[in-house]
C-alpha cells in the first residue's frame, strides 16, 4: 500500500472516510499519488458532502485545505486549477461514457451537479453517511 494510501486509511476526517467509501462501497478505482492527487482530493471533498453536496465556489478551497491535510502540494494548471476541474472532468467523462478520454473510474458511484450549481458523488441515489 503506497504511503499516502496509508495515511488516508489510518484517518478518520470525513474526506478520508469519503475516499474509503468510494473504493470500498462504490468500486471507485482512484490514483493514490503525492504529485498527482488534484482529483483524489476533489473526488474527496465532494463525497464528503453527501447529500447536502457542496457549492461550486467551495470546492477549490476544500480541495486545497484536504491536500494540506495530507501533506500534499497541488501543482500545476490541473492539479491546483482556480475552478473546479476534476469534478467537472469526473461528471463529463466517467467510465460509462464510451467517448471519454482518460475517463474517472468511480466504480458504481455517480458525479452530478444541480442546477443550483452544487457538486454530488451518489451510489445508486444514497450518499455517504
Amino acid at each position: 500500500m503506497s504511503d499516502l494510501k496509508s495515511r488516508i486509511y489510518a484517518c478518520e476526517c470525513e474526506q478520508c472516510r469519503a475516499l474509503k467509501w468510494l473504493i470500498e462501497d462504490c468500486g471507485a478505482h482512484l490514483v493514490f499519488s503525492e504529485t498527482t492527487c488534484g482529483r483524489l482530493c476533489e473526488l474527496a471533498v465532494v463525497a464528503a458532502k453527501g447529500e447536502a453536496g457542496i457549492p461550486s465556489f467551495l470546492v477549490v478551497g476544500q480541495r486545497r485545505k484536504y491536500a494540506s491535510h495530507l501533506g500534499v502540494s497541488l501543482e500545476g494548471p490541473t492539479q491546483n486549477a482556480k475552478t473546479p476541474v476534476h469534478i467537472e472532468w469526473a461528471i463529463s467523462n466517467s467510465k460509462q461514457n464510451p467517448k471519454a478520454h482518460n475517463p474517472v473510474d468511480l466504480g458504481r458511484a455517480k458525479a452530478s451537479k444541480s442546477t443550483g450549481d452544487r457538486y454530488f458523488i451518489s451510489l445508486d441515489g444514497n450518499y455517504l453517511n
